[in-house]
């Protein structure tokens, strides 16, 4: 089960909502998520809304926060000493009880559903979103991407997160390989470690093994590397 702030419970303090969700988006997705929606569907972001429409973890090059203080205060930030992450915030965003008519995860899945209608249709998603807020949709679908991979209650958040990753041609972290060592989604490792890191992945994602060795999906899965790695003049 994601983590959260159940359905049902009171936003009215801190200690319910940690992530300053409802002070935040609540009446801010009020007044303008119509008119964002209106705009993602006409096939371009025109008015300044992106903070609170379509939020992102904190902007942590390198482990170091940068970005505007605007950015800062919208951020999905988890609590110290996580706050360069934006998990548990996402996740608190998602599962926010409606409020005043608004419903945070309603809205961000039809708006993501639009961004990839748009995308689909052939739309440039630097005409669609605008030069500085086309990384920030990125950001912000990996991270729902992520958060909601094994959530049964946000099976549709997920696909639409996954549908525009792919039509953004993102590479997109495998399950096991996002709780190993292996690099982050989007960088690039060249040669023989990305094809060991995404062999020692498959292994931990296959899990048990049939008496003591490899099950037969994950032999399957480990001879394809080794004959990609092949044709490359590698041997893993």
């Amino acid at each position: 089960m994601a983590q959260g702030i159940p359905p049902g419970q009171s936003s009215k303090s801190d200690k319910v909502d940690p992530y300053r969700i409802g002070s935040r988006f609540i009446s801010k997705q009020a007044r303008i998520f119509p008119q964002a929606l209106k705009e993602i569907q006409g096939g371009r972001k025109s008015s300044h809304w992106m903070w609170y429409i379509i939020p992102t973890p904190p902007y942590a090059p390198g482990g170091v926060e940068r970005g505007s203080g605007t950015n800062r205060e919208w951020a999905l930030r988890d609590l110290p000493p996580n706050d360069l992450k934006g998990n548990d915030a996402a996740r608190a965003f998602l599962y926010y009880p409606e409020e005043g008519g608004v419903n945070l995860r309603k809205n961000y899945y039809e708006i993501i559903t639009a961004v990839g209608d748009q995308l689909e249709q052939g739309n440039d998603p630097v005409s669609l979103m605008g030069y500085l807020d086309d990384p920030k949709l990125r950001s912000s679908v990996r991270l729902f991407e992520f958060v909601t991979r094994e959530d049964a209650e946000m099976e549709d958040v997920h696909a639409a997160c996954l549908r525009v990753l792919t039509l953004l041609k993102e590479d997109v972290m495998p399950p096991a390989a996002s709780k190993s060592k292996a690099a982050p989604a989007g960088k690039v490792v060249e040669g023989k470690e990305e094809e060991q890191g995404t062999e020692e992945a498959l292994e931990k994602e296959a899990g048990a093994t049939v008496d003591g060795g490899v099950s037969s999906a994950l032999a399957e899965k480990m001879e394809e590397l080794r004959v990609e790695a092949g044709r490359k003049g590698k041997e893993l």
